[in-house]
């Protein structure tokens, strides 16, 4: 009963201390971080549904959460830009929830679907940060780690 009425608040006019307008920005918020942590996800898995031998001793178990908070991160650099104004090639569908201006459910759906989307897109491209978290930051000389570990991988594949 107590979850029910709590989804009914949260479906109404917000939370309890939130106006309309808080409650729009916090959903348009929260589903674009979503989006952005399931388009991380997704990524990941399509980049290891390539690998054939994937040692998974050799995989650091918090690889996987940085890459999920690189695609939050994308995300809400994407929101924080566009809702801030700074680009200004996308027109944020809830601008007129925000102001009450339209609080039909048709724009209640295609805002909620806009940041989902955007977040997706924004997530799913934490490939961009592929060797952020991994590079060693005192190695200046990029060619060298990569020949340094393609001998590595392939060493450790004639072991076995």
């Amino acid at each position: 009963m107590g979850v029910v009425a709590l989804f009914g608040r949260i479906a109404g006019h917000g939370w309890g201390s939130l106006d309309t307008g808080e409650y729009w920005s916090l959903r348009a918020s929260l589903v674009c971080i979503g989006g952005g942590a399931a388009g991380a996800v997704v990524s990941v898995l399509l980049r290891l549904s390539h690998v054939e031998h994937l040692d998974y001793r050799t995989i650091d178990r918090g690889a996987a959460i940085y890459r999920v908070a690189i695609g939050w991160f994308f995300a809400a650099a994407l929101l924080f830009l566009i809702k801030g104004g700074i680009v200004t090639i996308f027109t944020d569908p809830s601008a007129k929830l925000i102001d009450g201006s339209d609080t039909s459910l048709r724009e209640q759906i295609t805002s909620w679907f806009w940041w989902g989307g955007l977040g997706f897109l924004a997530g799913f491209n934490e490939r961009w940060a592929r060797n952020l978290l991994s590079r060693d930051p005192t190695d200046t000389d990029r060619s060298n780690a990569a020949a340094a570990h393609r001998t590595a991988t392939a060493a450790h594949l004639t072991k076995e």
